[in-house]
């Protein structure tokens, strides 16, 4: 696969989204300091939200606007009435937004934007923004558990112990040294920084890098790496551990297949802590019944939560961890990024720009 892709935090439909961590991303030390303190306001705008957030961001968000919540009177009128929607894990679709009246501004929780219908978005004009880099160290470290949880086969001997099997550590003996090995990373953006960060300064790894668009940012400068023209040809091979950073666009469904699955080392691992999509799940479930890898940790899957119903038996393999999309679940990084998509549509409401605009 040849194509060019984009980042984590990238450009889509002609709009860019800037990468760089120092100028996008919200800092723990903002929370206590937002943009738009709520006595800003001369008058609360109306604002719908499709989902229901955590108890602080909803606080915060009610503090900032006349919020209409799921449950509340009025909200399913949605469609005819919201000049202003914060976005969760709730679809807007091409209908959806063909039925809205007076949409102008949609604000999504999170980095991914693919719940929303973007090309729809933008034939109506409706600016669509993110938070690209308020859940980076979260979904990193989750990346990072994911790889030392499989490189020294915790998961699956942890299992076994509480089974009631006798395990001697000789059994063990099977398991990866992180310690010096080589990082490839699809995508260099905000999360894909953040762990090539905690690889290198944990386990002195290696960083290769494939990103097209990979920001020339401080933080990069800070990590030693090597940039690659094809992640088939100059990473898959030679990489003990790939992890994925990308969104889910057209140029990215399936970028991890059957052939690339071949590419890779047999004593590899991947992690994908990014989109269900990106990873075909079937060839990932074939390789890992035919030891083509050693093994993956996903936490994005295309059926959120990944279920035994849906995958099947082999969704037990013991060389797979399967977390349903857990990267950004902590309390306090749910705060923070709902606090992050509320200062961004309070300063579109208020005729202050969009930042971080996906279309």
């Amino acid at each position: 696969m040849s194509t060019p892709t984009p980042s984590d935090t990238l450009s889509v439909s002609g709009a860019t989204t800037p990468t760089s961590s120092d100028d996008n991303s919200d800092s723990l030390s903002q929370v206590s300091s937002r943009s738009s303190a709520p006595s800003e306001v001369p008058s609360k705008p109306r604002v719908y939200a499709l989902d229901k957030f955590d108890p602080v961001g909803t606080a915060y968000a009610k503090d900032l606007f006349d919020l209409v919540s799921p449950g509340d009177d009025g909200w399913d009128t949605w469609r005819d009435d919201a000049v202003g929607l914060l976005v969760g894990s709730g679809l807007v679709t091409a209908e959806d937004i063909a039925q809205c009246k007076s949409l102008k501004y949609i604000s999504r929780h999170g980095v991914g934007y693919d719940k929303v219908d973007i090309p729809a978005a933008k034939t109506k004009g409706i600016v669509v923004t993110n938070c690209p880099g308020v859940n980076a160290s979260a979904v990193a470290e989750v990346a990072v558990a994911l790889t030392c949880t499989l490189a020294r086969q915790i998961s699956s001997i942890d299992h076994r112990v509480k089974l009631g099997e006798v395990v001697k550590k000789q059994e063990a003996f099977g398991g990866m040294l992180l310690s010096g090995k080589t990082v490839g990373l699809l995508g260099g953006g905000n999360i894909g920084q953040q762990f090539a960060r905690m690889m290198h300064s944990a386990f002195g790894c290696r960083i290769i890098v494939y990103d097209p668009y990979l920001p020339a940012n401080s933080l990069w400068k800070e990590i030693p790496h090597t940039q690659v023209a094809s992640f088939d040809e100059d990473l898959l091979p030679v990489c003990d551990i790939v992890s994925i950073h990308v969104p889910l666009l057209p140029a990215t469904k399936d970028m991890i297949s059957k052939n690339q699955l071949k590419k890779m080392k047999k004593t590899a691992l991947l992690i994908n802590t990014a989109r269900g999509g990106i990873i075909n799940e079937e060839d990932l479930l074939d390789a890992l019944e035919n030891e083509v890898i050693a093994g993956a940790g996903i936490d994005a899957w295309v059926e959120e939560p990944p279920t035994i119903d849906h995958y099947g038996p082999r969704l037990r393999n013991h060389r797979l961890i399967a977390t349903p999309h857990i990267g950004a679940a902590t309390s306090e990084v749910q705060s923070m990024t709902c606090m992050s998509m509320c200062d961004h549509m309070l300063e579109m409401m208020l005729n202050k720009g969009a930042r971080d605009r996906v279309c």
